[in-house]
Formats: C-alpha cells, sequence, structure tokens
C-alpha cells in the first residue's frame, strides 16, 4: 500500500553523508551504456539460511531459466519496437546476493558452452563490488570479519539501491528483502518507472514456484510438484530432482 511504502522510505532515509556515499559506491558499479535503452535484468538471489527454512531455493541454471522467461516476456511486450541486429543480443544481468557462492555459481555457469548455448541472449553479469555478503540477518558475524554496523547498514542500502537500475526484476517474495526492494520499486525509484518487481511465484512456470516456510506448507510443494508432473508425464518428478539435473 501507500501507507506502507511511505513508512519504509521514512525508516529507511539515510543520513546525507551516507546517502552520496551510498550513490558513490552504486555508480563505481555502473556501466554508463546500461543507463541506456534496452533490456536489462535484475537478478537478486536470496539464499543462505534461508533455503529449505523459510523458502526453497534454486540452482544458478534455474534462476538463468527464470532471466531467459523475463527476457522473452519483455520482448513480447516491448512490441518488436527494438530492432535486434544481433543473432544473440548482449543482456545485462544486476546479479546480487548476501552469500559468496551464488558468485562462485555465476562462474560456474559462464565456462559451460552448453548451457550458455541454451539462453537467447548473451549475459553480461553486474555485481555490486561494495557488497560485505553478510550470509544472514545475524550483525554479529560480519562484525566478526571486521566489519562495523554502519559498513553493514551501507552494504545493504546500496545493494537496494544498486538493484534499483534494472529494467525488469524478479525476485523471491518468501524474503523480506525482496520484498523491500519492490516496495522501492513500486514507489517510483527505480530507473525504469514500468519496474514493478515480480515474484518468482507469480511468474507461470511451476519451475519458478519456490514455496515459503516448505515443512510448514505441504499444500504448497504438492499442488507445484503435481503441475510438474503433469508437464513431463512423469509420476516421480519433482522440483528438488529436476534441479539435481541442471548442472
Amino acid at each position: 500500500s501507500s501507507a506502507r511504502h511511505a513508512i519504509v522510505m521514512y525508516i529507511l532515509r539515510p543520513l546525507q553523508e551516507h546517502a552520496a556515499k551510498i550513490q558513490k559506491l552504486v555508480q563505481n558499479d555502473i556501466p554508463y551504456d546500461t543507463k541506456s535503452p534496452g533490456i536489462s535484468l535484475g537478478l537478486p538471489i536470496r539464499s543462505s539460511d534461508k533455503c529449505h527454512r523459510e523458502s526453497e531455493c534454486l540452482t544458478f541454471p534455474s534462476y538463468m531459466n527464470m532471466m531467459s522467461k523475463i527476457y522473452s516476456t519483455s520482448k513480447e511486450n516491448s512490441g518488436g519496437a527494438e530492432e535486434i541486429l544481433e543473432n544473440k543480443p548482449t543482456v545485462t544481468i544486476f546479479l546480487t546476493s548476501e552469500l559468496e557462492t551464488i558468485f562462485d555459481d555465476k562462474d560456474r555457469y559462464l565456462r559451460n558452452t552448453s548451457l550458455l548455448s541454451e539462453l537467447p541472449f548473451t549475459p553480461s553479469f553486474i555485481t555490486h563490488r561494495a557488497d560485505i555478503h553478510q550470509g544472514n540477518g545475524k550483525m554479529i558475524k560480519s562484525m566478526k570479519r571486521g566489519f562495523s554496523p554502519d559498513d553493514i547498514m551501507l552494504s545493504t542500502m546500496s545493494v537496494l539501491h544498486f538493484q534499483l537500475y534494472s529494467q525488469n526484476t524478479v525476485g523471491n517474495c518468501c524474503s523480506h528483502f525482496h520484498a523491500l526492494l519492490f516496495d522501492f520499486l513500486r514507489s517510483g525509484c527505480g530507473v525504469s518507472t514500468k519496474n514493478q518487481g515480480k515474484c518468482m511465484q507469480s511468474i507461470g512456470d511451476p519451475h519458478f514456484h519456490v514455496c515459503c516456510e516448505r515443512r510448514g506448507n505441504p499444500i504448497c510443494v504438492r499442488k507445484r510438484d503435481e503441475e510438474l508432473k503433469s508437464i513431463y508425464g512423469d509420476p516421480n518428478v519433482t522440483l528438488d530432482n529436476l534441479q539435481l539435473k541442471n548442472w
């Protein structure tokens, strides 16, 4: 709601000097050409302690399959206004995660020519170098690594700011952090006012329907897996065993 957006914006407003620092941190990572018209995708991945407790999580190839679907939908919605001369256009992907191993998975994915060939575009990842990859919501762990509370908050806020540069953002709506990002986008803070953020759970493809509170929400898991069984014609198919085949 508009009231919720206003409250969130008020609570998280940074001091002027911190706002300037956040802007500088983000601008250091944003190439000039990403601000021009075209399709760019936001991929914030919530992982670490979130997985298999508060939410299911996907493998990196599954996230990229999701980006492929969002890209195709974005092209359709543009009405063919942009002529793409390349067989495979380069698409910018704003990748963030609190878990450092996600970026190892990204590098592993880029080395897999078979997986890359399945994409309708060539991915160009932009990552936020000022992100300390906190790992979870427990600040004490990051402080033991030498980061101050200010460092941690600046990292969190700069990641939010960084993701506002995407034109199409998909997040896991089991995550409060992603819900917060969508609050900013829907308040008109993003580079593209058309980017309202999209839940993975609402894409319309059961391959990306991760369930929140998996153990306490068996109906969600059962319904999703029944859809997958219908698609594959296999009574033994589940999202979990499909994930194992991705790599």
